[in-house]
């Protein structure tokens, strides 16, 4: 039986949406280059993957939305500031959207601000 190793991707703000949602496969590394990262919908996570920033990485919502939504077990995000639109309708820096119980999300070393709960 062979086995398959994690990959790990480096992403900037050209392409960290298509690496998220096409390239990156369940246990994959995702490294966020500093920058500013201005999302125009949410980031949705349905994958077994790992996210962290690589210095200062801000993630910023353009609109009424969610910035991070987790719908996959085995998530960790790490290192981020994570800024949403002040909302009075409550959308959240990071939604755990799963429809079954999701486990082993791990969340750490994160700043979230601007959230309208």
């Amino acid at each position: 039986m062979s086995s398959v190793s994690a990959a790990e991707w480096q992403v900037d703000n050209n392409n960290y949406t298509s690496v998220i949602a096409n390239d990156a496969n369940d246990g994959d590394i995702i490294e966020f280059l500093s920058g500013n990262y201005e999302t125009d919908s949410t980031i949705n996570i349905n994958k077994e993957l790992t996210l962290k920033a690589n210095g200062e990485v801000n993630l910023s919502a353009k609109g009424n939305f969610n910035v991070l939504s987790i719908s996959k077990s085995n998530v960790e995000i790490n290192g981020f500031n994570i800024i949403g639109v002040e909302s009075p309708v409550g959308y959240a820096g990071i939604y755990l959207a799963g429809t079954s119980p999701l486990s082993n999300i791990t969340i750490y070393n994160n700043h979230i601000s601007n959230i309208g709960f």
